[in-house]
């Protein structure tokens, strides 16, 4: 029998999700994306330019009217044209 999960967050961090409107942004190489949510240690974006970066990574989050944040991770989810980022050290993401 299948469970339903629905409404339970199994991550060990809050993710804070943002309005297609009002996204930050993650720059990586000469790229950027837009971020659909964030957490303390790691980052779900928009894949919209269809790049098959796996690994190690280097990038630079880019919140309106903040500093940017220079990030380092490694890609670990490729799935319905969204990438997954995981944060080697964590952030603040408010």
């Amino acid at each position: 029998m299948k469970k339903d999960y629905t409404g339970i967050e199994k991550r060990a961090h809050t993710r804070k999700n943002y309005p297609v409107d009002h996204r930050p942004t993650i720059r990586i190489g000469l790229q950027e994306f837009d971020i659909i949510d964030i957490s303390e240690r790691g980052v779900r974006f928009v894949n919209d330019k269809k790049i098959t970066q796996q690994g190690w990574v280097n990038g630079t989050i880019i919140f309106p009217g903040k500093v940017p944040i220079d990030i380092d991770g490694v890609i670990v989810r490729e799935e319905d044209g969204d990438m997954g980022l995981h944060l080697v050290a964590p952030i603040d993401p408010k």
